[in-house]
């Protein structure tokens, strides 16, 4: 990044708005930013203001002396501006291989002649004079190191080094390495410079903050507590993961923290160094975010017991293995048995294979919509599946819900399957007595007008005389209906009705279970 991209980034002073000055050595409404800016803009683009400031002009002429013809004309005659002139013509001959003499006009070679003639014979009283130890910096002849110490405290002469020099900041005084806009280009040019910065300057969180901005690496230079802040640390991170290797130690150690970086930044997995054997770490991480899985150390992501943990977590991340395994049968039957989602992601041969997607259904009824659509219409597929779960009725397409053969099969297997049977076969009283006989909280979805009928009523009471209470109003009046219940269970008798407990009835149930008595009203 050159010398000004960040003042030109963030500058908000208008070059068309630049004050005239006379004081060359006065900061005045200039920021350093906008003297960055004018200098490093196309000399013909500038407004004529800018030509009127004598601060700005003294740089215009050192960055080409030929801009002397651009400045105003009241400044021309004052004796910093023809000076700076001067110097600059040297370097420009020197660098040119042309004699200064003959660059000059005559007027100035008379008012000057001094001047000139120490600028040639390259006296030693130069190094005190502002004007030749600033053209001197910036023209890099003369290291901010060698100038007397007064001109380590000017601010011109520190922006002019650093032009040609990305290390001299750690040269400038102590007020100038405060100074946050010079602080600022130096490290631009270069951010080890931001070492020398003022200790005070190094605290600022803020100032910090807009430098981890643009170059996170600059975390390494910052302050032990930054360096052990989540939010600063963060930021450098956001800018350049590299920064994460000057993070301080505590948070080296955090796992929370290092967990929550992975969200955004997987790639760092690769820097926590012993974590990153961690079985334990790396299935939480990978669960976090699944694009950390490629920076997984190699023998992690070949751990046939390891991806099965992954998968149980989240199949979604099957798709992340390596084609050793996702091109396996017997490990995406496997991966099944700990989540059967997996046959969402494998490929569309082995949503196809009966053994797999059987698997994959028995796990997990829902699975039955990523299996193959041939499958799902097989009729022998699908029998064999609701002969072992008859539960996964609920999951199959309706005209399987509607077929009496797998509906039988399904209730054979688990009474309550009937609840997902069609409305038409719920009323079917086969397939609701084998369901009620088999389970009889079958009897709570057979359809209302089965519920009256006397032989499934009875096979349903028999086997839970709770059932009692819900059957049909009629049946549970019916004498002859509820003799035949307590014939068959005379603990029935307990849920009868106060009316139904006639002495023919009760004696009936005594007659099948003694302990019936104990549900007797004496008094009746």
């Amino acid at each position: 990044m050159s010398i000004h991209a960040l003042s030109q980034q963030s500058a908000v002073d208008h070059i068309d708005q630049v004050p005239g000055e006379d004081s060359f050595r006065t900061t005045g409404n200039l920021t350093i930013q906008t003297i960055q800016k004018i200098l490093h803009a196309e000399p013909d683009t500038l407004p004529k203001n800018v030509w009127k400031n004598k601060r700005l002009c003294n740089f215009l002429i050192l960055k080409d002396p030929d801009n002397f013809k651009k400045v105003a004309a009241r400044l021309k005659t004052k004796q910093s501006i023809i000076e700076t002139y001067i110097v600059s013509l040297h370097f420009f001959s020197e660098r040119e291989g042309k004699e200064l003499d003959n660059l000059l006009t005559e007027e100035i070679k008379q008012v000057y002649a001094f001047y000139i003639k120490k600028i040639k014979e390259s006296s030693s009283e130069l190094q005190e004079e502002y004007q030749y130890v600033l053209a001197a910096v910036y023209n890099n002849t003369l290291p901010l190191k060698n100038v007397p110490d007064e001109f380590h405290d000017e601010e011109d002469v520190v922006i002019a080094a650093l032009e040609h020099d990305d290390g001299a900041l750690q040269y400038a005084s102590e007020r100038i390495r405060g100074n946050k806009e010079i602080v600022t280009i130096a490290f631009s040019q270069n951010i080890d410079s931001f070492q020398y910065a003022d200790p005070e300057l190094q605290k600022d969180r803020e100032f910090v903050a807009s430098l981890l901005q643009h170059n996170g690496l600059v975390l390494k230079h910052a302050s032990l507590e930054m360096r052990n802040d989540k939010k600063m640390v963060k930021i450098a991170i956001q800018q350049n993961p590299k920064a994460f290797v000057h993070a301080g130690p505590i948070l080296h150690e955090d796992r929370g923290f290092l967990l929550s970086l992975l969200k955004t930044t997987p790639s760092l997995f690769q820097d926590f160094g012993s974590l990153q054997n961690s079985k334990e770490f790396a299935l939480e991480a990978v669960c976090i975010n699944e694009k950390v899985f490629p920076f997984l150390p190699e023998e992690l992501q070949n751990d046939k017991a390891f991806l099965l943990e992954i998968v149980e977590k989240s199949a979604a991340l099957f798709h992340c293995f390596s084609e050793t395994f996702t091109n396996d049968s017997a490990f995406i039957l496997e991966a099944m048995r700990h989540n059967s989602a997996t046959i969402q992601l494998a490929d569309e041969r082995f949503q196809k294979d009966p053994a797999i997607a059987t698997e994959a259904v028995l796990q997990n009824g829902s699975a039955f919509s990523y299996i193959d659509r041939t499958l799902q219409q097989d009729h022998t597929f699908v029998l064999n599946v609701v002969q072992k779960d008859g539960m996964l009725l609920k999951n199959l397409l309706p005209e399987h819900q509607n077929n009496k053969n797998l509906v039988l099969a399904a209730v054979t297997n688990n009474g309550e399957a009937l609840q997902f049977a069609s409305d038409e076969l719920r009323a079917d009283k086969e397939i609701a007595l084998r369901a009620v006989t088999l389970n009889v909280e079958a009897f709570h979805s057979i359809s209302p007008a089965l519920k009256a009928d006397r032989e499934i009523a009875l096979t349903a009471v028999i086997q839970n005389k709770a059932i009692f209470s819900h059957l049909d109003r009629a049946l549970r009046h019916n004498k002859s209906f509820v003799l035949d219940l307590v014939t068959r269970d005379g603990a029935i008798f307990e849920v009868l009705p106060y009316e139904m407990q006639e002495r023919d009835v009760i004696f009936a149930a005594i007659q099948n279970n003694p302990q019936a008595i104990t549900y007797v009203d004496l008094n009746t």
